[in-house]
């Protein structure tokens, strides 16, 4: 189960939101622009590159990590920016998945 928000996004301003790992943003209206960098390179200072994204309308696009993301509208009009967060038992039980399919990895019951 997902749980879903909307924040707008006007031209020339910028939504800065903490998001976690596994939650999707959607682009609804217009286009977006995402900027990132992985919390593990915050020791780099200014040295490591934000990961910049675009999302068309209709686009979706899920973090590979958890992330301070910088959100602004591509344009000249408002875009609604869908934030698709899953619930922790789901997103915990899909990571238990996830590690018990991938090969050469035994995974007991104690690490879930």
């Amino acid at each position: 189960m997902m749980k879903t928000t909307e924040q707008a996004c006007y031209p020339g301003q910028i939504l800065a939101i903490t998001l976690k790992r596994g939650n999707a943003l959607v682009a609804k209206d217009g286009a977006l622009r995402l900027a990132y960098r992985d919390p593990s390179l915050d020791w780099l200072l200014d040295v490591a590159p934000d990961c910049q994204v675009t999302l068309e309308d209709g686009a979706q696009y899920v973090l590979p990590c958890h992330a301070f993301v910088r959100i602004q509208a591509k344009g000249d009009q408002a875009v609604t920016c869908m934030i698709m967060r899953p619930s922790p038992l789901a997103s915990r039980v899909l990571a238990w998945l996830n590690a018990a399919r991938s090969p050469g990895r035994m995974v007991s019951k104690a690490e879930w």
